[in-house]
């Protein structure tokens, strides 16, 4: 998917909320303007093909996938635009511990090696 940037209208250096990898979305937007030509210019600056060259429109793309995911999860979270808390990528994340069962210990206890010691354990 193309991102709605362009030359005159570069992607933000911080990653939007709802973005689900604000890392991934620096990398991305730093290759995106790397593979950018200079004003007046019609080749990339990184590759020197012309430009839009193939590595741009993939970076552009990754961006525009992220955008968009970020655009439906600010809409169904409005609140998480106005929250002053960081949101770790704009998802919520919930930890939940989970404990095996007396009988799924018992399942998975070791065994004695030798069938005496199996029989006398019991």
């Amino acid at each position: 998917m193309r991102s709605p940037f362009d030359l005159n209208n570069h992607p933000p250096a911080d990653a939007p909320v709802g973005v689900i990898c604000p890392g991934l979305w620096t990398v991305q937007v730093r290759w995106w303007k790397r593979h950018t030509p200079n004003p007046g210019e019609k080749k990339c600056t990184e590759c020197a093909q012309s430009w839009p060259c193939h590595s741009w429109l993939c970076w552009d793309g990754q961006i525009g996938d992220a955008w968009d995911a970020a655009t439906r999860y600010q809409r169904a979270h409005p609140a998480a635009l106005n929250s002053a808390a960081p949101l770790l990528a704009g998802v919520v994340l919930e930890v939940v511990a989970v404990k095996a069962s007396p009988a799924r210990r018992a399942k998975t206890t070791r065994r004695p090696p030798n069938p005496e010691a199996r029989r006398a354990a019991g």
